[in-house]
């Protein structure tokens, strides 16, 4: 039976209304319906979309890439590996005459004239909609290059489930090109920055399914990687009214450090589980009085699971918090903790870990040194070369950070992260920490923005 569930706070409702889009994929569902009800145009929509929900959706990939050698390479792996159809888009304007825009396009060939885009997309939608690509999915290469393009192929219908680049090294692809005949270095540079212009130009029409992947290693890796994207859930189309996204790792993976500069450059709330400790113990508050007692009688002064959760649900559910969306750094760790603020409301969009193995979290850890004059944080392997010596022979390690006590809350993450990532299923991601602070702060930052602001290819 129905049941109507009536909910004063609004904002509630509107959270779990969206909550329930993102775990059905209701958005996916109704754009896949629409596209293939525009692509198809059936006599009998409604037969149409009644078996339209009773097939199995298949992937559909575009590839790109400025090197058109490593481009064709990982497509036809892919295609052997993942079983999809490969369809190259010159090979459809090579048969174009065999297809239902045949007559016209050859108006166009007799003439000498290179075919207008427009026919191009008929000729390759008529291609995507073969049965063999309607029942195990396609791969498309060489198509799109400009927005005028991307714009025609999804204005009819030709929506991808992923869009991959294949990100190749400048160097490398120049210095292959420049090899052939009729290539010059000149050519080639001009070549990559129209590419990379094309690129950003079409960004915002493929954000909430692109994705880079690093291609200048050999094919098999490669292959795998974009294999792993297609297996994976894809980013919810539903309307977010912010960003929820919660950012864990072991100490030391430095997610302090960049959950501050995602919010300091986005906007949204940072929220710190261990913070909003310490400033209830400062005031005071009823929580407060209770975490102080905890600390003073527990032996290692560890604050019960139930009064850190009180407080980051109490914090989550401020205005600025709804307004601007928020970032909650290192917690939950436990699947334990995450089901307590599960249960009680808060819905972790995002659930993002940062990977660093033992070897380097304690290094991190054990390195760090702290200026008790005006407390600033350095690292022993990256101390600036101008600090003044006097500050050097100040410098002194935090009692958090010794070895005994880092390899122990090292031990402590280690236990509860299998869990806590089993909680968020589909919602958790996995972020390789060790490739250095700018390039992981561009991988996190797609995670905070606003789905019209993912424009990860930007």
């Amino acid at each position: 039976p129905l049941q109507i569930r009536m909910v004063s706070d609004t904002k509630q409702l509107m959270d779990a209304n969206t909550a329930y889009c993102e775990k059905q994929k209701v958005f996916q569902l109704l754009e896949g319906l629409m596209s293939r009800l525009i692509v198809e145009q059936p006599d009998d929509p409604i037969a149409f979309l009644i078996g339209a929900l009773q097939s199995e959706r298949k992937p559909r990939v575009i590839l790109a890439s400025v090197d058109s050698e490593v481009l064709a390479a990982q497509a036809e792996t892919l295609s052997k590996s993942s079983g999809l159809v490969l369809v190259d888009v010159e090979h459809v304007a090579n048969t174009i005459l065999t297809s239902s825009v045949g007559e016209e396009a050859k108006k166009y060939l007799d003439r000498g004239e290179q075919l207008p885009d427009a026919l191009v997309v008929q000729a390759l939608t008529q291609r995507l909609l073969a049965n063999d690509c309607q029942t195990k999915g396609w791969v498309l290469t060489s198509f799109p290059k400009t927005i005028e393009q991307a714009q025609l192929l999804l204005s009819m219908g030709n929506l991808p489930t992923l869009y991959v680049h294949l990100e190749v090294p400048g160097e490398q692809t120049l210095m292959r090109l420049q090899q052939r005949p009729g290539y010059s270095a000149e050519g080639v540079r001009a070549h990559l920055a129209l590419h990379e212009r094309a690129q950003k130009q079409m960004a915002p029409l493929f954000a909430s399914v692109a994705y880079r992947v690093e291609a200048g290693g050999e094919k098999g890796p490669v292959a795998e990687r974009v294999a792993r994207l297609l297996s994976a859930a894809l980013p919810s189309r539903a309307p977010r009214p912010a960003p929820a996204v919660a950012l864990v790792g072991p100490p030391g993976s430095g997610t302090a450090e960049q959950a501050a500069r995602l919010a300091d450059k986005f906007g949204v709330i940072l929220i710190s589980a261990d913070e909003l400790v310490e400033i209830a113990v400062l005031q005071g508050t009823p929580v407060g009085l209770k975490a102080k007692r905890y600390r003073e009688t527990d032996t290692n002064g560890a604050v019960p699971d139930e009064l850190i959760c009180t407080l980051v649900i109490e914090r989550l559910a401020k205005e600025d918090c709804r307004r601007h969306g928020w970032i909650l750094e290192g917690f939950p760790r436990t699947s334990a903790q995450a089901t307590y603020i599960s249960e009680r409301g808060v819905a972790v969009r995002d659930f993002v870990t940062l990977e660093l193995s033992d070897e380097l979290a304690l290094r991190e850890m054990t390195g760090r040194r702290i200026d008790p004059e005006d407390g600033k944080v350095y690292h022993l392997l990256r101390m600036p070369t101008s600090l003044p010596q006097t500050v050097v022979a100040r410098l002194a390690q935090h009692p958090r950070d010794t070895e005994e006590v880092s390899t122990r809350r090292l031990a402590a993450w280690n236990s509860g992260k299998a869990g806590v990532i089993a909680h968020y299923g589909s919602a958790a991601h996995s972020l390789d920490a060790s490739v250095g602070d700018e390039k992981l702060f561009e991988r996190l930052s797609p995670f905070v923005l606003r789905k019209d602001e993912r424009h990860l290819l930007g």
